[in-house]
C-alpha cells in the first residue's frame, strides 16, 4: 500500500499508524492524512478460559496474524517487547483473517498452548474472548491507527473527500453504530444476512478505537513521535525521520 501511495499510483490508501514510519526511511513519500479515532486500532484477542491476563501471560503461546508482511505483525512485536519478550518466546502464525477467527472458534489448542490473535478492532465474529483496551501496557501504540495517507503530489485535491466521506462515517458510526451498521447492508447487500456481525464490528470500533480525538481525524504528533522513539530502540527501524515528515492535520481543516 505505501509504495503504490508513494509511487502515485493511488492518491489515497488505507494504513495504520506505523505505516510511513516503516517506510519513510527507505524514500516512500508518504504522510499520514487523518486518523480514525483516538485509541489503539489493534486489539489483542484470547479465550475467556486461556489464562492471558497481561501480555506477559503470553510466553509460550500460540498467537495468530494476518500476515509476517501486515501491521498485526508488527504491532505484537512492539506488544512482546514492552514486556521483555521476542517472536522467539512465542509462536507466531500467519493465517490471514478467516482461518484466524475459525482457529478461535473451533477451540484449536496445540502444544504450545491456548491461541490467541491480535485483529484489527471489532473484525473478529463470533469470537469468545474481547480485546480490553485498558489492559494494553504500551501506550505509544495507541497511535497506531488507521489511516488515510497521500503522496505529495496527491495532497491538495484530496482532502475534501477525506473529510467529507471518511470522516463522516465515522462520525456516523459513533453517533449509532447500529443505525450506521443498517446503512451499511443496504448500500452493500452482500452483507444482508449479516447484520449481527456488521453490528457487532461497528460497535467495538464506536467502542474501542474512535473516542478520544479533539478533533475528528487529527494525528497526535507526541503520539506518532513516542511510537518511533520505540520502534528505534527495539531496532524495528534503523533511524527516525522528522515528525512533521510523516503527518500533516490540513486535509481535516
Amino acid at each position: 500500500m505505501a509504495k503504490q501511495v508513494g509511487a502515485g499510483n493511488a492518491p489515497l490508501g488505507g494504513i495504520v499508524a506505523d505505516g510511513p514510519i516503516m517506510v519513510r526511511g527507505n524514500g516512500v513519500p508518504v504522510k499520514i492524512v487523518a486518523v480514525f479515532g483516538g485509541k489503539g486500532f489493534m486489539q489483542l484477542v484470547v479465550r475467556e478460559d486461556s489464562g492471558i491476563e497481561k501480555p506477559a501471560d503470553l510466553k509460550g503461546k500460540t498467537i495468530t496474524v494476518m500476515s509476517f508482511q501486515d501491521t498485526t505483525f508488527y504491532a505484537l512485536l512492539g506488544l512482546l517487547a514492552s514486556v521483555g519478550l521476542t517472536q522467539n518466546d512465542v509462536n507466531i502464525q500467519s493465517v490471514g483473517p478467516d482461518r484466524r477467527v475459525g482457529i478461535r472458534r473451533h477451540r484449536q489448542v496445540r502444544r504450545h498452548g491456548r491461541r490467541a490473535g491480535l485483529d484489527p478492532a471489532g473484525a473478529g465474529r463470533g469470537r469468545e474472548g474481547e480485546g480490553d483496551p485498558d489492559r494494553r501496557v504500551l501506550p505509544a501504540h495507541g497511535a497506531g491507527h488507521r489511516r488515510l495517507r497521500s503522496s505529495h503530489q496527491g495532497q491538495a485535491g484530496d482532502g475534501a473527500q477525506v473529510r467529507q466521506a471518511a470522516l463522516r462515517g465515522m462520525k456516523d458510526m459513533m453517533d449509532d453504530p447500529d443505525k450506521a451498521a443498517d446503512d451499511f447492508v443496504r448500500f452493500v447487500p452482500e452483507w444482508k444476512g449479516k447484520e449481527g456481525g456488521v453490528k457487532f464490528a461497528f460497535n467495538m470500533y464506536a467502542k474501542l478505537v474512535y473516542p478520544g480525538q479533539k478533533e475528528l481525524g487529527e494525528v497526535n504528533a507526541d503520539r506518532l513521535a513516542k511510537l518511533q522513539d520505540f520502534y528505534v530502540a527495539k531496532g524495528f527501524i534503523q533511524k527516525a525521520t522528522p515528525v512533521d515528515e510523516l503527518y500533516t492535520n490540513a486535509f481535516i481543516k
